[in-house]
């Protein structure tokens, strides 16, 4: 990991502020915290704001989720002015604003980002989570950075395709390409169509 490669070569502490434009600071990570907590989480909750996960209509808060992480304080926005189409997106029914990435709360009270809610690529009828494809990319030796992306290739179907970038001292070359790391490694349906 990029953070923990930085702490150890400088000697100072990565922190996490995770937020928006539309809300500033939600949660933060201390100096205080675990190196787990600091490198793996989004953080606590900043006071005053108030945060729930939210499924759908549901506030699944006090199951730890997963949700789509839902702020409430004095920093978040009214609304996008003149904008009633994406203020139904932004604001649910009972004002809280909705971020868009999913997450999971746990017991020490740390924010979990799993992915974003409009992530999820649907081929051949099955939903699949960017952020899975993502990762499984990211394993590959020569792939330094992967996105996972909706596309359209050859057909009017959508689907699913990763670009990546090659990592500063690739491998030695073998066999075990990213394509063929892709078919071997993860279920057709979840597999990008390209690279």
């Amino acid at each position: 990991m990029a953070a923990a490669r930085f702490e150890s070569t400088t000697g100072a502490h990565v922190l996490q502020f995770y937020g928006s434009n539309e809300n500033g600071a939600i949660s933060v990570t201390s100096h205080r915290d675990g190196d787990d907590q600091r490198l793996g989480t989004a953080g606590r909750p900043i006071e005053p704001m108030n945060v729930r996960l939210c499924d759908g209509e549901d506030d699944v808060t006090a199951t730890g989720g997963p949700g789509q992480v839902a702020t409430r304080g004095p920093t978040g926005c009214l609304g996008y002015y003149g904008d009633d189409e994406a203020n139904a997106q932004l604001l649910n029914a009972d004002g809280w604003m909705l971020s868009g990435d999913l997450a999971t709360i746990g017991d020490d009270g740390f924010l979990r980002l799993t992915g974003r809610a409009s992530d999820l690529i649907i081929r051949g009828g099955k939903n699949i989570s960017a952020v899975s494809v993502e990762s499984e990319a990211a394993t590959h030796p020569a792939i330094a950075l992967a996105a996972a992306v909706p596309a359209r290739i050859r057909s009017s179907a959508r689907k699913s395709a990763s670009a990546s970038s090659s990592s500063p001292a690739p491998p030695s070359p073998s066999s075990s390409s990213p394509t063929t790391c892709r078919r071997t490694a993860s279920p057709a349906s979840g597999s990008p169509s390209a690279w």
